[in-house]
């Protein structure tokens, strides 16, 4: 019995003189993360009709999804790195022919070869979304029968 109670008193005796507290720092860095994600990788305008060639153009509302998260100030900016959509029929479809803007926003634009702001915000945001509308313009002797295409690039970057 004396050899447990002594077994016990060094174990109490131990903590005590082992425990010394001490202090440990924890850092961590975050970064600037963003992310943006479109809805779709391809848009194809619906087959053009003489109502499209009267009017001068074919239109697609809502044609793409955007939607952007960032934990600072961000922008999305858009571009094209064509030359131009295609050369059909000794006929050179220009860039300028394909308009965008966002939904319900502004007036159309055409696409050029230098980054456009398509939104910004000088707050962090999650899952922001916004759509954009597609234009292009349509004539009944500058554009042959064919297939155009056209790449657009979209940026999300910081905006401060």
């Amino acid at each position: 019995m004396t050899k447990k109670a002594f077994l016990v008193w060094m174990l109490v005796l131990g903590n005590f003189a082992y425990g010394v507290p001490g202090d440990v720092g924890t850092a961590w860095t975050v970064p600037v993360i963003q992310r943006m994600e479109l809805s779709i990788d391809n848009f194809e305008f619906p087959p053009t009709t003489p109502a499209h060639l009267e009017q001068g153009y074919i239109e697609a509302e809502q044609a793409l999804l955007i939607s952007v998260s960032s934990n600072t100030g961000w922008k999305v900016t858009v571009k094209t790195t064509d030359d131009d959509m295609g050369t059909l029929g000794g006929r050179l479809k220009p860039i300028s022919d394909l308009l965008w803007k966002r939904h319900r926003v502004g007036p159309y634009l055409p696409i050029t070869h230098d980054d456009q702001l398509v939104m910004a915000r000088t707050t962090p945001v999650a899952q922001r979304r916004m759509f954009l509308d597609y234009r292009v313009l349509l004539d009944w002797v500058e554009d042959s029968p064919g297939a155009y295409e056209i790449s657009l690039l979209f940026t999300v970057g910081t905006h401060l």
